[in-house]
């Protein structure tokens, strides 16, 4: 599969719990380009788009809370970031379903958020999550 969706230890956040959400998000997005590949668009926009959903709602509360544990100073422009991306995702699934865009369209916009998050945003937290304890 395309490099895009590939997973490197340098995309590591210092907390294995979050790297490993991470990785499972890029997993279901590879998963939205295969089946869309092979045409299997109910699958897409059913079964895996709903699981990327749930995975990524899963993955920002524990993320927010553990988050807000640690009093990190810029928590709430992090969740707006992350409500914006789970409404992306609730246009793009609307726009599967009316034949707009294929699952693999959102797969991209997905893997690329998630490294851009990562490099943008979640690398901020790691030293502040680190210096508490959290790996």
């Amino acid at each position: 599969m395309n490099d895009l969706f590939q997973w490197h230890e340098s995309h590591s956040v210092g907390v294995q719990q979050f790297s490993s959400d991470h990785r499972r998000l890029l997993e279901l997005a590879q998963t939205l380009v295969a089946d869309t590949l092979r045409r299997d668009v109910y699958v897409s926009t059913g079964d895996v788009l709903n699981d990327l959903v749930v995975c990524a709602e899963e993955h920002f509360s524990h993320e927010e809370r553990l988050l807000g544990t640690v009093e990190y100073p810029e928590l709430d422009d992090h969740r707006a970031k992350h409500q914006r991306l789970l409404e992306e995702i609730a246009a793009y699934k609307s726009a599967i379903e009316s034949g707009r865009i294929t699952g693999g369209d959102v797969a991209r916009f997905v893997a690329v958020w998630i490294f851009q998050h990562i490099e943008e945003e979640d690398q901020k937290y790691r030293e502040i999550l680190n210096r508490h304890g959290y790996r």
